[in-house]
């Protein structure tokens, strides 16, 4: 009878698993499609309602934020998406999308770099 209940345990989490993996997959499938129907300008409301928001296993969507000001005082905002389940490094695992003063300046790792050369923004090395 004990290792009827262990066996159970063990398939049972096994299935918890890999639904959370089927989840997680998921996400990062969703977030991959709907980058392509931002655009250029869109504001932070647009990209919310395209690209949802919320926590699914643990996954927040966005997954995070940051948040930098350029010498003139103006915003940039950059917020990063899960898009790869399987990837070794952050940039491989998330996409940022930027916003400069609440609008649409670019989705990727090139943007971000253009962005924070044209106004002069200081981001953290990766």
């Amino acid at each position: 009878m004990n290792k009827l209940i262990t066996l159970f345990y063990i398939v049972s989490s096994l299935l918890i698993l890999s639904g959370c993996g089927i989840a997680i997959q998921n996400i990062a499938d969703d977030n991959r499609a709907n980058t392509v129907r931002i655009e250029m300008g869109m504001t932070r409301t647009e990209v919310d309602s395209i690209m949802g928001k919320g926590t699914v296993v643990g996954i927040s969507n966005p997954y995070k934020k940051e948040i930098f000001y350029d010498s003139k005082n103006r915003l940039l905002e950059v917020y990063y998406y899960y898009v790869e389940r399987f990837a070794t490094t952050e940039e491989e695992q998330l996409i940022p999308i930027v916003l400069f003063e609440g609008k649409v300046e670019g989705i990727g790792w090139r943007s971000l770099d253009a962005t924070a050369k044209k106004y002069d923004i200081q981001i953290r090395n990766r």
